[in-house]
Formats: structure tokens, sequence, C-alpha cells
């Protein structure tokens, strides 16, 4: 099977506004891709933008959620000339990471967190869902430009992502057809304690409703976080009978392991009408093995439902090529004292991802994480969060990175720190938990200087937690 591969990369000053970045030779039909981006603080307030094969036309679309300061809020704007990255990085350095999938039979999705910082100072955490609306040409050319002529000291790597059938670390199990129809069918035959996750990928025109084990019971926990033509909010039920994939195209990521309550990470993008959507769902049943996936569509549809499980053991993560440091199994401990990850090289690296998946069975823990060893308030942060039905934003100084914050049953993290010292270290991490919260966060450490050589993660209080904490490389 194929992996992910480097096509571009560019370390050093530019100014992307007289001299842009255009990558060539690039195989849209054939490989999705994936952009890592960093920008050093600048001398003015600038954003990133791209076009696809040249295409300078009002032929994109853009839904955005944003945290800044202490306001969460919401946009839409369906007729634009570029795909507007954002990543403004006038008082803070930034990081973001978007990925572009499709092909050209239907338009184009771009999806991706960033970090910002305005010429008040302000941070801002941003996820942007964007769509090229081009539904004939293949992607073969992406430029990247600044709205605003400044000379940047900048990071940008491009990987191409083989398409979902050919990835390395998820293996095609079935596929379930659709042709103007509303009838359920189902993958049979699983062993969720052995393949321990699975993903379907669905390209239908309808939404698609999927159970575990038939079980049409009201035993799955839902919460989201949503952008409906401008105006966020937040919901959260426990009374859905089927874990719900959004219309034109969606992906279900199912934890699939017996033990706890199983976590279902919903992403899904709809260009029928200008809505953004964050879901999670949890499985309310923590004993049977996971033996079938019954998916139905919500109205007569015509599309594909592929079923992939997860491959070896179940470390292997991410559509991008990490490499693994380490992993640590957490079994049931008071975790105050955390663990440290030793003798890093931070200068070396291009990205570390810190992932966590786990459970505190007692009450509600939080997940920290100090660089270094450095206990001072040298770390600020900015969030966007929907728990139950509110939406807040907040920006605060620490003297800590978070990592996961109301750990409780099932729940997942993941943090991207930008490690390379010459800079404030910028770091990016969305996580769901407790049944009821979608976080999104940007963070610094307001270090320029020292080397990444560690990285302690602890938990906020002495409440024993059960889980899998692992830290990558970007190869």
């Amino acid at each position: 099977m194929a992996k992910s591969e480097l096509v571009y990369e560019f370390l050093g000053s530019r100014n992307l506004n007289t001299t842009p970045i255009d990558i060539t030779g690039l195989q849209g039909n054939k490989y999705d891709y994936e952009l890592v981006a960093f920008f050093e603080v600048e001398a003015a307030s600038s954003e990133l933008q791209g076009t696809f094969n040249n295409d300078t036309a009002t032929n994109y679309r853009k839904y955005n959620l944003q945290g800044d300061g202490s306001s969460p809020s919401a946009s839409t704007a369906e007729t634009r000339t570029a795909v507007e990255w954002g990543m403004n990085c006038y008082s803070y350095p930034t990081l973001g990471i978007f990925n572009i999938t499709g092909d050209s039979s239907g338009e184009r999705v771009i999806n991706g967190l960033s970090s910002q910082s305005s010429s008040s100072g302000d941070t801002r955490v941003s996820q942007k869902s964007m769509y090229w609306k081009d539904t004939l040409n293949e992607i073969t050319s992406i430029q990247l430009t600044k709205t605003a002529s400044v000379t940047s000291n900048c990071h940008i790597m491009l990987y191409r992502v083989p398409k979902a059938a050919n990835q390395a670390n998820w293996e095609k199990v079935n596929e379930l057809t659709w042709a103007a129809e509303t009838a359920e069918k189902s993958f049979t035959g699983l062993d969720g304690n052995r393949d321990k996750k699975y993903k379907i990928v669905w390209d239908g025109d309808q939404g698609l409703n999927t159970q575990i084990n038939n079980d049409g019971s009201s035993i799955y926990t839902r919460q989201n976080l949503k952008n409906a033509g401008g105006t966020i909010s937040a919901a959260n039920s426990t009374t859905n009978i089927s874990i719900v994939g959004g219309g034109d195209n969606s992906e279900v990521t199912i934890n699939a392991v017996t033990g706890s309550n199983r976590l279902c990470e919903v992403t899904s993008s709809t260009n029928s009408s200008p809505q953004q959507e964050e879901r999670a769902y949890w499985y309310r049943e923590s004993v049977a093995n996971i033996t079938s996936l019954d998916c139905t569509p919500a109205a007569s549809a015509t599309g594909t439902a592929t079923l992939y499980r997860m491959k070896g053991n179940g470390e292997t993560s991410g559509t991008l090529p990490w490499d693994l440091i380490e992993s640590v199994d957490i079994n049931g401990i008071d975790f105050s004292a955390g663990h440290t990850f030793s003798n890093l090289t931070g200068d070396s690296e291009k990205l570390y991802r810190l992932e966590y998946d786990g459970q505190d069975s007692t009450t509600s823990t939080d997940l920290n994480v100090q660089i270094n060893g450095d206990v001072g308030s040298n770390y600020t942060r900015q969030y966007l969060v929907g728990t139950n039905t509110q939406v807040a934003a907040g920006a605060t100084n620490n003297t800590y990175m978070e990592q996961l914050t109301n750990c409780r049953d099932v729940n997942h993290g993941n943090m991207f720190l930008y490690p390379s010292s010459g800079s404030s270290r910028p770091a990016i991490g969305s996580y769901y938990s407790d049944e009821n919260l979608i976080r999104m966060s940007a963070k610094w450490w307001l270090n320029s200087i020292g080397e990444i050589t560690s990285l302690k993660i602890f938990a906020n209080n002495a409440s024993t937690i059960t889980g899998k904490l692992k830290l990558w490389r970007l190869k």
C-alpha cells in the first residue's frame, strides 16, 4: 500500500506577495494533499491565500469557526477568489494544518485548524471548511501567496496522501452501494477487539446513519459545534439511535475496543447549504464486541460506503508519515506525576504530534504539557469550545500547555507542536471528552531560544486514568 510523501518544502525567508510559491505536477484525482505551514511574526498584517490551477475566479467558498479572545464566532462566504487559509501572524507565530480531499467528480474540500494573531495583540484559533467549486478539472497546481507585501520567515510543507483505499495504515474490508435506495445494508463478520478501529468513508447524496451491532436504542450521545449560515451554536443529545454522517461526503472513525464507551469521530461537509459542523458520538455500551456496522441513508440515496479497519497493532495513526517516538500505557493510576518524553531534539524535527486516547473513571481530569521542565507562566493559549448547548472562547496565560480538558469517560485528543527554536513555539490541537465537549485550541510556549529536549505530560489532580499516550514526529 502507498505511503504519504513530502512533495514540496520551503524553509527560509520570502515575500509571498511579490514572489508566490507555485507547486506544480500535482495529481489531485490520484492523491489527496496535506499542507503544513508555519510563519514567524511578520511586520504587517497579512493572510495566506491559495489558488488551484491558477483559478482566480469566484470559485471558492469558506466556512469558519473561530475563537478570538473571549468571543466565539462563525462566518460564511460563498463567492471567494482564493482559498483563504488565514494564518495572520502579526503578534505571535502561527501554525496551520490543512487537508485537501476529493477529485474532479465533485467539489474539492479543504479542512484545517490554525492559530492566528492580529495587530492589536489578540490571539485566535480557527477551524475552516473551504471548497473549490470546480467539478471538471483535476488539481495539478497550487499557488500560495500573501495578501500584503511582507517578508516572511516561514516553513511550508506539502504532502501527497494516498486516497483512502490505498493508505498504508488502513485495510479495506468491504463496500456497500445504494442506487436511489433507502434500505439498510450491513458490514458483518467484524471483530472490534481485534481490529481496534474502523473507518467508514461515505460518498453519497444524502446523510448516512450508522448503528453498531444493529443497536437502535437511544444509546448514542452526540456533541456538536456548528456554523449554520454564520451563526455558531452547540448541542448535546443523549437520545440518538445512530451515528449520523453528513451528506455529500463524510468519514466516521469508530474506536472499537470493549471496556469503555466507544468514541466515534465524524468529519463531514456539505456544500448544499452554508453549513459547517464538528461532531462526535459516544456509543454508551462498553461490553459487547462490535460484530456489525449497519448503515441506512437518511433518505433515498445514491452512493457508496466503504469500510476500512486499522492495520497492525493500532499504533499507526493519521494520514501524514509519522514516526512513533514512544508509546506509554497508563493503567488506572494517579497520573499527577506524569510522564516525561526525554532526549528529544526539537531543532532537528519538522513537527511533533502528541496523542492521547483514554478515560478517567472517577472525576474530570485535565492533561497538561510542560516543555523542558519550564513551570513558569510562559505559556499562552486561545480556545474555542462547545459543551452541552454552550459555546465559549477564551485566552489565558498558564504554567503549562493544555493537552486535554475534562477527561472523563472515553476521550481523544491531538496536539501538534512546531518545535524549532527561534520563535515562540506554536501548537494547535483539537479533542473530544466527557461525552459533551468539543474543544479547539492554539497555544504558544513563549521561549524562542532553547531547543526542545523534553515534554512532560501530567494530570492536574490525583484521579486515576487509563489510556495510551503517544508522541510522534513528522518524517
